[in-house]
C-alpha cells in the first residue's frame, strides 16, 4: 500500500521533508503549512493505512516506521533525511529516524510537534488502553492488549445495551475479518443510527473527538473509521518503547496554548538535549490560518540551518 502523497513540489529532487500522520491517521494540516516553506524543498506526507474493513489493526510502531521506511526510500533512496510528525506522528517520526540512524544512514532534521513522549508510567499506559484504545488492559500492564473478534463483539454490545437495542447483537457477524464491516451495514440505514452514534461519540475522548474530521456533521461509516484508526494508534503508542537513543538533534515545536506536560522525557532517548521552540495556539490551531503563517516561518527557518 502507497501512503506516501506528493504536498508540494521542489527545486530540488534531493530535498524531502517527510511528515507522519497524527492519530487519525490523515496529513491534511501539512498541505497549508509546507506550501510557505523554501523553494529548493520537497514535501511529502505519509498517512495511515486505509481500514476499508473498519477494524482496528494489531500493529506496532516499529512495524509502522519500518513500513513507511520502504516507501520513504522509494522516492530518496539515500540520507541524509528530513523527518517531522505531529501529534502521535511525532513518535513515529522519531522510530522512523531511529531505524534509519541504526541501519546506517543519517538523519539530519527531526522535527516533534507538540507530541508526548513515549509511555514510561503503568497508570499511563492503563489510561491510554482503556480510554483512548478502548480495551482493558491485563493484570500485567506491560503485556500488550490485542484487538480480536472477543473484545470487539464486546465493546459493541455495550454500546448496544446502552441504546437499549441488545436484540440485534444477534445479526453481529462471528467472522472477525468481517464483524466490523458487518456492523457498518447493519446500522447504516438503521432507525437506531442517531442514537448509537450519541452513545458511541461519547466514548470517545475530547482531544480525540477534535482530531476526527466534521465531529458534529460526520456520518456512521466515518465515525466507525476514524474511532478504529485512532484505537490502532493509541494501542501501538500505549506499548512502544524505544530500543536506543537517536543521534539527531531534535527540534521540539510546542503549541503555547496546549503544552507538552512530559516533554522533557523525550531527553531519556535522546543524545542531545531537546530544543524546544514555542508557537502560538493550541495542539490544533497552530495549523490553522492565523497561527499557521508564523509557525511555518519559524520552521522553515529552523530547518534550513541544518539542510545543505
Amino acid at each position: 500500500m502507497n501512503n506516501l502523497v506528493f504536498l508540494k513540489k521542489g527545486t530540488n529532487q534531493n530535498k524531502n521533508l517527510f511528515l507522519i500522520h497524527a492519530g487519525n491517521g490523515e496529513i491534511q494540516p501539512y498541505i497549508l503549512f509546507c506550501s510557505s516553506f523554501s523553494p529548493e524543498i520537497n514535501c511529502w506526507g505519509l498517512r495511515a493505512d486505509r481500514f476499508n474493513d473498519f477494524s482496528p489493526k494489531n500493529r506496532s510502531i516499529s512495524s509502522m516506521a519500518k513500513s513507511y521506511i520502504k516507501q520513504i526510500k522509494k522516492i530518496q533512496p539515500e540520507g541524509p533525511y528530513l523527518l517531522a510528525g505531529w501529534c502521535f506522528g511525532g513518535v513515529r517520526a522519531f522510530e522512523i529516524a531511529l531505524q534509519l540512524e541504526s541501519s546506517g544512514e543519517k538523519v539530519d532534521f527531526l522535527s516533534i510537534i507538540n507530541s508526548a513522549p513515549p509511555i514510561i508510567n503503568d497508570r499511563k499506559r492503563i489510561h491510554m488502553v482503556n480510554n483512548y484504545a478502548l480495551l482493558e488492559l491485563s493484570n500485567d500492564p506491560k503485556k500488550k492488549t490485542r484487538f480480536n473478534l472477543e473484545t470487539e463483539k464486546k465493546l459493541i454490545c455495550k454500546w448496544l445495551a446502552r441504546a437499549n437495542i441488545s436484540s440485534i447483537s444477534d445479526k453481529l457477524s462471528n467472522n472477525e475479518e468481517y464483524f466490523w464491516k458487518n456492523f457498518v451495514e447493519i446500522f447504516n440505514a438503521s432507525k437506531h443510527q442517531k442514537d448509537l452514534m450519541e452513545i458511541i461519540k461519547k466514548d470517545i475522548p475530547k482531544d480525540r473527538a477534535k482530531a476526527i474530521p466534521y465531529f458534529d456533521s460526520i456520518n456512521f461509516q466515518n465515525l466507525i473509521y476514524y474511532l478504529n484508526v485512532m484505537r490502532t494508534d493509541a494501542n501501538a503508542q500505549a506499548f512502544y518503547v524505544p530500543t536506543k537513543k537517536v543521534k539527531v538533534k531534535v527540534d521540539f515545536f510546542e503549541a503555547n496554548g496546549s503544552l507538552v506536560k512530559r516533554k522533557n522525557d523525550w531527553n531519556l532517548y535522546l543524545n542531545q538535549p531537546i530544543k524546544t521552540y514555542l508557537v502560538k495556539g493550541d495542539h490544533f490551531s497552530i495549523f490553522n490560518t492565523g497561527y499557521m503563517e508564523e509557525f511555518a516561518r519559524l520552521f522553515d527557518e529552523i530547518m534550513n540551518r541544518v539542510v545543505k
